[in-house]
């Protein structure tokens, strides 16, 4: 599903891999608290999530002090607040 859902190259998802991502946040979240752990690290050592991680990120810090104008509102903002959060859970766990 994540190999399908979440593809690699591209810096704009669409909302099935954004609903996609938040699922896969959420899984992170719950490992947080000791249930789902095989899971998250299916989740985490994932190379599809690692190399969309890989390409959103500098594509945002591309836009340096621009970025304030890309909010939740765009498709940018939109992106990065989902794979931030996929992130925090990530270290979090």
């Amino acid at each position: 599903m994540m190999e399908y859902s979440i593809p690699s190259e591209k810096v704009i998802l669409s909302d099935e891999s954004l609903f996609v991502i938040g699922i896969l946040s959420l899984i992170l979240h719950l490992s947080t608290k000791k249930t789902l752990e095989e899971t998250s690290k299916a989740v985490l050592f994932n190379t599809s999530i690692i190399s969309m991680v890989n390409t959103v990120v500098p594509a945002a810090s591309t836009k340096g002090p621009a970025l304030v104008d890309h909010d939740e509102g765009t498709s940018t903002g939109e992106t990065l607040i989902f794979v931030l959060l996929l992130h925090y859970f990530a270290v979090k766990r």
